[in-house]
């Protein structure tokens, strides 16, 4: 599979990501980077998944992959969670 449609898999994959983790810190209060890392390290079980890959090869993937993915993770989580208010 190349590194595009991987990015697509993944892409599918992301609205169930972004709600398993929106449960995971509902209720904790200034946890935005947490819930990021935490769905960019899903997003990373999913490829090594979807691919086997390792190492450096992983790494490649990962790198391509980010750069589509982080801003997908931030617009979604702006359309479909609320804005922490103090």
């Amino acid at each position: 599979m190349n590194w595009i449609m991987l990015a697509f898999n993944v892409i599918a994959e992301l609205p169930g990501i972004l709600k398993i983790v929106e449960k995971a810190f509902d209720g904790i209060h200034d946890s935005s980077a947490e819930k990021k890392q935490m769905a960019k390290e899903m997003v990373k079980a999913v490829i090594r998944g979807l691919t086997g890959a390792s190492s450096a090869d992983l790494d490649a993937l990962l790198k391509k992959i980010d750069a589509i993915v982080d801003p997908l993770i931030d617009l979604l989580c702006a359309v479909f969670f609320k804005k922490e208010t103090s």
